[in-house]
């Protein structure tokens, strides 16, 4: 199902999106979560808030929406045939042969 089913990681992703440059901060902490959501805003103005609104933080932390947010980011660009895999070809691969890659 490799065809169709993709991994992501959501750092990975912010990364890709930051310009390549890895978020200079922990996700957990405010200076991280405002990096974040600085790059989803930029890409869906209003996105994030709303989402906020649906859900309390005790059903799901705001950490978890950014990450969520991220990989969609990501799925529209595999979509788009824009996202990166990393590693670029040759990937690994893992004991039964399967490509060892993530996408970004």
């Amino acid at each position: 199902l490799q065809s169709v089913v993709k991994e992501v990681h959501p750092e990975l992703c912010f990364a890709v999106w930051n310009g390549g440059v890895a978020m200079a901060h922990a996700k957990k902490t405010a200076a991280g979560r405002a990096e974040r959501e600085r790059l989803i805003e930029m890409w869906r103005p209003g996105l994030h808030a709303s989402l906020r609104t649906r859900w309390t933080r005790a059903e799901v932390a705001r950490d978890d929406i950014n990450d969520a947010l991220a990989a969609l980011w990501t799925a529209e660009r595999i979509a788009a045939a824009t996202a990166e895999r990393i590693p670029s070809d040759p990937a690994p691969r893992d004991a039964v042969g399967l490509p060892m890659q993530m996408w970004a």
